[in-house]
C-alpha cells in the first residue's frame, strides 16, 4: 500500500507536459501565420506602388515610368490601411522601374527568439 496515489502524480505531471508543448505549438503556428500574412501585405504593398506612374512625363515623353514619391506615400497609405499595429514600414525604396517595401512585424510568440520578423516585398515596372 506504500505506492497508492503514485499514479496521480504522474498523470499530472504528464498532463502538464502536454499542455505545455500544445501552448508552444499553437504559439508557432500563430508566428507562422503572422509571418505569412505580412508577406503578403509586403508584396501587395509593391504591388500598390509600383502602379503610381508618372503621367506627366508619360505624356511628354511617351516613356512609363514609377512615381517614386506618389509611390512612396502609396505604400505608407496602403500598410497603415491593411496592416495591425504590430506590422510598420521599415523601409520603401522606390526608383523609376522597381518598388521595394521592408516591413517589420513585431513577434508575439510566447517561445518566440526574436523580437521581430523582417518581409520583404518587391514589384517592377514590365512594359508590353
Amino acid at each position: 500500500m506504500a505506492e497508492r496515489g503514485s499514479i496521480s502524480i504522474i498523470s499530472c505531471v504528464l498532463c502538464l507536459a502536454i499542455a505545455v508543448v500544445a501552448g508552444a505549438l499553437v504559439s508557432h503556428i500563430d508566428e507562422v501565420n503572422g509571418t505569412l500574412e505580412a508577406d503578403a501585405i509586403a508584396a501587395a504593398a509593391a504591388r500598390v506602388g509600383a502602379q503610381e506612374l508618372d503621367e506627366g512625363h508619360y505624356l511628354r515623353t511617351g516613356e512609363v515610368r514609377i512615381d517614386p514619391a506618389a509611390a512612396q506615400k502609396k505604400v505608407k497609405a496602403f500598410v497603415a490601411e491593411q496592416a495591425g499595429e504590430d506590422l510598420r514600414v521599415a523601409s520603401v525604396v522606390a526608383t523609376e522601374g522597381q518598388v521595394k517595401v521592408v516591413l517589420r512585424l513585431a513577434t508575439v510568440g510566447v517561445f518566440s527568439k526574436q523580437d521581430s520578423i523582417t518581409v520583404n516585398g518587391v514589384a517592377s515596372l514590365v512594359e508590353n
